[in-house]
């Protein structure tokens, strides 16, 4: 899911790769199925079915175990901020780059040989190593990246795998 937030004075960039839903929906999602687990556990427990009470108890512990990972997981996400003299990217939160934007910054996209695979997006920007992003999101997400990059007035310069060939020489 690529979410592009447009601001006054900037351009902000938000991607966050395999989400289907908002933080908010996944919270009542997860907090719906925490609190079936734990009903029927007490409503088991009630009528005397102490262990499949005690078993469904052990699958609540693996359940919050499972959505504790997932919300590490989701916490990947990147943010590419355009300003109108600033150009900035953090993953997750760590700060990567934090510079000057000139003309000379410009985004390559990368189009692989087989349709399966998606695009690789690399920043490029003066005196810096590139620094690549967004390699995480799935091919449909890639393109709509590629369209939103271009809106937003971004250099990008697209390669095929021949001009990739000669950018690696």
């Amino acid at each position: 899911m690529v979410n592009l937030l447009i601001e006054q004075s900037a351009r902000h960039l938000r991607i966050t790769p395999n989400r289907s839903v908002d933080d908010s929906m996944l919270q009542a999602h997860n907090l719906w199925l925490t609190a079936i687990v734990l009903v029927m556990s007490f409503l088991f427990l009630l009528t005397g079915l102490w262990p499949i009470s005690v078993m469904l108890f052990l699958v609540l512990l693996g359940l919050l175990y499972i959505l504790l990972h997932v919300a590490e997981i989701l916490k990947r996400e990147e943010r590419l901020i355009i300003d109108i003299n600033q150009l900035e990217y953090r993953r997750g939160s760590e700060l990567l780059i934090s510079t000057a934007f000139c003309d000379a910054s410009c985004i390559y996209v990368s189009f692989p040989s087989s349709g399966l695979d998606p695009l690789k997006f690399e920043l490029v920007v003066p005196e810096r190593p590139s620094l690549s992003f967004a390699q995480s999101i799935s091919n449909n997400d890639s393109v709509i990246l590629l369209k939103t990059l271009k809106k937003c007035g971004l250099n990008v310069i697209e390669l095929s795998s021949k001009d990739q060939l000669v950018k690696s020489l």
